[in-house]
């Protein structure tokens, strides 16, 4: 599967160890694998379970921010970059 978003993985917060823990270790690995897949290719999976599938809808929020979060930095960076370039080597790129 290819990754899209440019990120290396998914951010698990401690806050939300509480909520697994109502999990069965079956739904939390279908959790987790539901974030692994939408966090790399953007497609929402289908989820049979109410209650994974209730904590994949708080979890895909938290991703999605995170994606903002990410994009906005890659492009302060490279615009950065290309400043520095300008400058130093009197090129735009």
């Amino acid at each position: 599967m290819k990754n899209e978003s440019g990120r290396k993985g998914i951010i698990i917060f401690y806050k939300m160890r509480e909520h697994f823990g109502k999990l069965t270790d079956a739904q939390l690995g279908a959790l987790i694998r539901a974030l692994l897949e939408y966090s790399e290719s953007a497609v929402i999976p289908e989820i049979e379970d109410p209650k994974v599938d209730m904590l994949f809808s708080v979890m895909k929020q938290y991703d999605d921010d995170d994606r903002k979060r990410y994009e906005k930095i890659v492009e302060t960076k490279r615009e950065a970059g290309k400043r520095g370039a300008e400058k130093r080597w009197g090129m735009a790129l």
